[in-house]
């Protein structure tokens, strides 16, 4: 939709520019007919170049034809430019995405590990706790067979 756009925009622009080159060529003719025929030459104020004869026409429709190549080159070059820069930003942006992905699994992962190194520290506890008990049992029972040892002595 954009682009229709942009595509309709440059059509009336350069609708716009032909309407006005036409007008401006027709002046210009006229002009150049009067003068031909010797009539007095009228400017109706209108933005356009006088001649006498034909190869001035020529030679400023040949500087003007230059002017114009030279800017479609740098209109070119520009849109090259653009396009191109358009290319990188997109690959940019999905380089981005990709890498917020990856980092998005590192994080699954990472949580992963956490929970593992949770859950060993919780079974770790146990396991010590257990243990101290059974040491706790063992001395109890060593103690009490020192008593009765001792009793019955």
């Amino acid at each position: 939709l954009s682009q229709a756009e942009s595509e309709a925009h440059d059509a009336k622009v350069a609708n716009e520019s032909t309407r006005r080159e036409n007008i401006a060529l027709a002046h210009q003719v006229q002009s150049l007919l009067i003068a031909q025929i010797g009539g007095d030459n009228v400017n109706n104020g209108a933005d356009v170049s006088e001649f006498t004869n034909v190869q001035e026409l020529q030679a400023q429709n040949q500087q003007l034809l230059q002017k114009l190549f030279k800017a479609e080159a740098e209109l070119d070059a520009s849109r090259e430019k653009n396009e191109s820069k358009i290319v990188e930003a997109n690959s940019i942006l999905a380089d981005y995405g990709r890498l917020k992905e990856e980092r998005r699994v590192q994080e699954e992962h990472v949580q992963g590990i956490v929970q593992q190194r949770d859950m060993y520290r919780a079974l770790l506890a146990k396991q010590d706790a257990a243990s101290l008990a059974i040491d706790n049992d063992v001395s109890i029972e060593a103690k009490l067979d020192e008593a009765t040892v001792k009793l019955g002595e």
